[in-house]
């Protein structure tokens, strides 16, 4: 290992290491940070939230204030996230020809999703909801280079199933979320015909929120997504060799999150959140003749991740005495992501029926400094059911993790 990749490590290591403490020491002391026990509001001329009075009820059950029951009713952060990527390059033998470069793009736990930004706010809510996300253009399968090369792209559709519930009188949440994906894959036919892909069952994530601080009109809540590897393994193949990713490493998010409210009519999420994986993941290689037997090759780790996320929206319409609509807001949001630490790649070799082929396990390019835009539109119901729709858009024409993205979101408040 290289100098500046054991420095590197040291200062991830304790780049986390510091974020972890600060959370224990907030989450433990119940927030010495914090006036979130009881925000000061004048009793004689409190503000009401305005919302449809059935889901000021709903929200009203599980929330300490006025206040707190206004912010409840404020959209979510719509998101951008797919998760961790792979990249993953060898070169591939060829009778009486040079060896021809390939490269792959692979999901990491079948596309997970546990990036706090994505449907979510600071403040701690009781909710069910749904999300369907088409990225589009996620995978990625190149043979050659130059204007010789063959290229392919496959999408991704994932659904997500998610649930949030509040304890200690509203200032804690605990949220799962589990996702799931469409049969996906990039693939190139021919002589060495080129596939990759994964399963269907993604890596349920466990979030815990903590309100930390709280007026009026704003809250800043501190917690942690645990990324936990239920998610299946992925692969890729080029001709008779296949190459496997285990889905083994558990993956812990620190994040500190904001909501503010100036007036009745705009309003402001934001996330910051570093993305750590908790170890290696291992790949394994099987020759289909046979020969060798599968073995594994070695580890390798992926990078860790700073996000920033921030969303701004304005109600278009509030009427929370309507039959049906209550509201209609539009967001738009700056999603940006960028490495803190380019992990540790994985090179090394695999004799098989075609003979040695040298590979390349480690971080996906185009990692770095990515940017998504993020337009979309939430409509309340007299239900309490929300409903929203969004784009997003990579603004970067090299660093992306997709080409774009369309997704539908749906909450039920309880």
């Amino acid at each position: 290992m290289s100098m500046y990749r054991t420095c590197g490590s040291r200062g991830a290591a304790a780049f986390a290491l510091a974020i972890w403490t600060w959370l224990a020491v907030v989450l433990s002391t119940g927030g010495s940070l914090t006036s979130a026990q009881e925000p000061s509001t004048p009793s004689d001329a409190p503000r009401l939230p305005s919302v449809a009075p059935d889901l000021a009820l709903l929200l009203a059950r599980y929330q300490r204030t006025p206040a707190r029951t206004r912010l409840a009713s404020v959209p979510k952060m719509f998101g951008d996230s797919i998760g961790q990527v792979a990249g993953f390059s060898t070169l591939v033998n060829q009778p009486n020809a040079p060896p021809v470069l390939t490269t792959f793009g692979i999901p990491i736990g079948s596309s997970r999703a546990s990036k706090v930004g994505d449907h979510n706010a600071a403040l701690p809510v009781d909710r069910v909801y749904f999300n369907f996300n088409h990225f589009h253009n996620a995978l990625d399968a190149t043979f050659g280079v130059g204007p010789m090369a063959v290229a392919n792209s496959a999408s991704i559709n994932r659904y997500v199933f998610g649930w949030e519930r509040t304890f200690r009188e509203g200032l804690w949440s605990v949220e799962l979320r589990m996702p799931f994906t469409d049969n996906y894959g990039a693939a190139i036919p021919g002589p060495n015909a080129i596939a990759s892909g994964g399963g269907n069952v993604g890596n349920l994530a466990i979030v815990l929120k903590r309100l930390v601080y709280e007026t009026e009109d704003t809250v800043i809540a501190a917690g942690l997504v645990l990324d936990t590897p239920t998610g299946e393994d992925t692969f890729a193949s080029i001709g008779p060799i296949s190459y496997f990713v285990d889905n083994n490493v558990m993956g812990m998010l620190p994040y500190i999150g904001l909501l503010h409210v100036p007036d009745d009519q705009h309003f402001i999420n934001a996330f910051l959140q570093t993305d750590i994986p908790l170890g290696d993941n291992t790949v394994r290689t099987a020759d289909a003749t046979g020969t060798p037997p599968s073995q594994s090759l070695g580890n390798f780790t992926q990078p860790t991740l700073l996000y920033l996320d921030v969303s701004a929206g304005y109600w278009l319409y509030r009427d929370p005495f309507a039959s049906h609509l209550t509201g209609l807001a539009a967001l738009l949001e700056l999603h940006y992501t960028t490495t803190l630490h380019h992990g540790r790649a994985l090179n090394g070799s695999f004799v098989g029926s075609n003979g040695t082929e040298p590979f390349t396990f480690g971080r996906r390019s185009g990692v770095s400094d990515v940017v998504n835009l993020t337009a979309a539109f939430n409509a309340t119901l007299a239900n309490a059911w929300v409903v929203r729709v969004g784009g997003i858009f990579p603004l970067g024409a090299d660093n992306r993790f997709f080409d774009a993205e369309v997704a539908v979101q749906a909450t039920r408040y309880f």
